[in-house]
């Protein structure tokens, strides 16, 4: 082999190794076609057209979900409203422990009126017949004069009546004093408990509302990992005006879909989430209602809203929580004065 033949082959072994090392270098794509749509309740399809949608791979965007959780728990954790509305329920608390034996003689007390006003009642009845009774007697007897009519049971029942009224009004009279002093003298206990009560009620609700904001939680997810997406592995395409988009992805890397739009509605605005991970065997793509706001419903989970509903829901459940002043619906009684009847004449 001569020199120019040598050179030549030497010249032909290198080519081939450079085409070979660009070959290599060539990363494999894969085309992902997708529609963005929004599902009205009437079943109307809502194309959404100028819609950025990123592939952004699935190491940026873990970054971003792990540092949203954890701000959004220490967000939660340390919510003002929610560590004030365990505070209120914890005076309260205390406060009803001295105060418990005492509302109990309240609502107790109250009981017993209803018992005596019913019993009340009852006598109130018998008094009724036993008067007509006595007034049957002293018309029959006011017929026959001198002709020694002297049956006189309906007089002794008359009297045992008009006594066991009186007796009756007076301790009924006694019990609607003593639920109205117990009621007044721990006054300013219900108040103060009901005041807590209505404090704890406003910071929950409050509290509640922070939670289930996801327009927020879901902007500062958004906005986070726009600001940052520039970190580079994405991919990006505006969907066309029937919200239909094209993108082609490095077939050896892992995505996540992410878009964010909004909407105009006669009297709101709507605004729509996604961020859904892409299967290595998807081909076509549907953002639509059934797989927005995935992100929101895992940082609710992260947060353990349950738990703290059921923290709420078991302060609910405590002696304190629902109090209220017991209505004392009666009024004393003025006993009658009847003149009781003489049994000797």
């Amino acid at each position: 082999m001569n020199l120019t033949n040598l050179v030549i082959a030497l010249l032909v072994l290198c080519l081939c190794n450079c085409s070979t090392e660009e070959t290599e270098l060539v990363p494999k794509i894969r085309n992902i076609e997708g529609d963005v749509f929004i599902v009205m309740q009437s079943a109307q399809n809502i194309k959404l057209g100028l819609v950025e949608v990123y592939a952004v791979e699935n190491k940026h965007v873990q970054k971003h979900l792990d540092k949203g959780l954890m701000e959004a728990k220490i967000k939660i954790g340390d919510s003002f409203n929610y560590q004030q509305a365990l505070t209120y329920s914890k005076e309260a608390e205390a406060l009803f422990e001295d105060f418990q034996s005492e509302y109990e003689k309240c609502i107790d007390s109250v009981k017993v009126v209803q018992i005596r006003h019913e019993k009340m009642l009852e006598v109130g009845d018998w008094f009724l017949l036993e008067h007509k009774k006595y007034q049957d007697y002293e018309a029959e007897k006011a017929t026959k004069p001198g002709d020694g009519f002297i049956y006189k049971q309906p007089l002794r029942d008359y009297k045992s009546a008009i006594e066991k009224m009186h007796q009756t009004w007076k301790g009924f009279n006694e019990k609607v004093d003593y639920a109205d002093k117990l009621i007044k003298k721990n006054y300013d206990r219900f108040i103060e408990i009901s005041a807590l009560e209505s404090l704890f009620e406003e910071n929950y609700s409050e509290f509640i509302d922070e939670i289930k904001e996801e327009e927020n939680l879901t902007a500062v997810f958004s906005n986070q990992l726009q600001i940052d997406i520039n970190d580079g592995g994405y991919h990006s395409e505006k969907t066309d005006a029937d919200g239909k988009f094209q993108i082609s992805l490095d077939e050896d890397k892992n995505y996540t879909l992410f878009a964010t739009a909004n909407r105009k509605t006669l009297d709101s605005q709507e605004y729509y989430y996604w961020l859904v991970e892409l299967n290595p065997l998807d081909e076509k793509i549907f953002l639509s209602n059934d797989n927005m706001n995935t992100y929101n419903r895992e940082l609710l989970e992260a947060i353990k809203y349950e738990d703290l509903q059921a923290e709420m829901d078991k302060i609910k459940s405590q002696s304190w929580y629902g109090i209220e002043i017991p209505e004392l619906n009666y009024s004393k009684v003025e006993i009658p004065e009847l003149r009781l009847p003489d049994l000797d004449n």
